[in-house]
């Protein structure tokens, strides 16, 4: 979808672009090329930009597979890369202005007669491509799943297994290869786990990769995905500390998964969620099973179900214990007071999933509790719901899941994880 135009201020490409739902049809850019490409990442073609409204700032517009075509970016994903095709040759990595950039001489559309004209993308709402133009293969093969719902809907009742792909958003945050935390799944470049799995390493992503799509970390099969992490972005109001508030991170991949039954994102809750007490929510993770008892091999993916309880409740239990408010407004608390079932170590950073409406929704994230499965001494998790704008900033394409209040009867049951982390 490119047409050359030359004036005396540059050679000039128009470019259609895909762009996000909601949208109107895309507009046409000039990209002028430049004798002096941005910088290189991470094995990448050029990165270009565009100036942001008004002159203000800079922000990706499209980025395109070579030779597949364009793809959307979101605004967190950081260059552009503008690789056009046109009569065999390639566009030169520069700077694309919009056609209203004070660069050029007003606004201008691309002439109808020269342009290709767009078309709906289909099975991507929202989303346009040239016309005639093959879709681009980064969208062909992912095609955008719906969050939250696994194609392998078996439970094994009373059971602490999960059954191979239960839980597809599930992945292992490895640290030299050996599991360290679990995480989730969110877009095809973004995880979110805690925060405190990356302490003393934040700066050090190389350590670090996530495996997706295994069910089993002993035996994860060839249909399993290996990434390696490219930045590592904590909440700012993290101290570090022990059972600290905004216990979160989000994880970029060095680049994007595919989708599968095996590997699909999970919904965040939007605003109309609610959870009360004795909402029956899931829980999984390949931690250790209980205190210094690992899980043994081939390290199945374990699940629990546990009850939500009441905030002012929990925050008396860990009152007691404490001498001070150890439940934060962005924490929420769930399990059993009698012990025995729980998270434990290697579970951090791992879902606590709760179904709404036929999705599966990230209630929380396994952040910290004492010991593991002790009496009166529940797991505890950093609420979503409190974070889900610091996430949405950050992460484009992130999709929510609500309408309904949450409800205790989601239908399957299981025995021990092992304690809380």
């Amino acid at each position: 979808g490119l047409n050359r135009k030359r004036s005396k201020y540059a050679a000039r490409l128009c470019l259609w672009l895909l762009s996000a739902s909601p949208s109107p049809p895309p507009s046409c850019l000039r990209v002028l090329p430049s004798p002096h490409p941005p910088r290189l990442a991470s094995g990448a073609a050029p990165f270009c930009f565009v100036p942001a409204a008004r002159g203000q700032g800079r922000a990706p517009v499209a980025a395109a597979s070579r030779p597949e075509g364009l793809r959307p970016v979101p605004p967190s994903e950081e260059p552009v890369l503008v690789l056009g095709r046109q009569a065999g040759r390639e566009a030169a990595g520069g700077q694309a202005h919009s056609c209203a950039a004070r660069a050029w001489p007003g606004p201008r559309k691309c002439p109808a007669r020269r342009g290709p004209g767009v078309e709906r993308l289909e099975g991507l709402p929202g989303h346009w491509r040239p016309k005639g133009s093959s879709p681009p293969a980064t969208l062909n093969a992912a095609r955008i799943p719906a969050c939250g719902k696994p194609q392998q809907l078996n439970r094994v009742v009373g059971g602490e297994d999960s059954t191979d792909n239960e839980w597809p958003w599930v992945v292992s945050i490895q640290k030299n290869g050996t599991h360290q935390c679990a995480g989730s799944l969110l877009t095809s470049r973004w995880v979110i786990t805690a925060a405190h799995c990356f302490k003393d390493n934040l700066n050090k992503p190389s350590l670090f990769s996530v495996l997706l799509g295994a069910w089993q970390l002993g035996n994860p099969g060839s249909r399993s995905q290996k990434v390696g992490v490219a930045w590592v972005q904590p909440h700012p109001m993290y101290s570090w500390k022990e059972g600290a508030r905004a216990d979160i991170a989000l994880v970029r991949l060095e680049h994007s998964i595919q989708f599968s039954e095996r590997v699909l994102p999970i919904c965040l809750p939007d605003a109309s969620i609610h959870l009360p007490p004795n909402t029956h929510c899931w829980i999984s993770g390949w931690g250790s099973i209980q205190d210094g008892v690992p899980l043994p091999h081939p390290q199945t993916l374990q699940k629990l179900k546990v009850p939500i309880i009441d905030s002012e409740v929990c925050s008396r239990l860990y009152w007691r214990g404490a001498g001070h408010e150890a439940i934060t407004e962005d924490m929420l608390c769930a399990g059993y007071l009698e012990g025995e079932r729980d998270a434990c170590l290697g579970d951090s950073g791992g879902p606590l999933m709760c179904q709404v409406d036929g999705a599966w929704l990230l209630a929380g994230i396994i952040s910290w509790g004492e010991g593991c499965a002790e009496r009166n001494r529940p797991g505890v998790y950093i609420s979503l719901s409190a974070h889900r704008s610091w996430v949405e900033k950050i992460v484009q394409g992130v999709q929510l899941r609500g309408r309904a209040q949450g409800s205790g009867a989601l239908g399957h049951r299981a025995r021990a994880l092992g304690g809380s982390s």
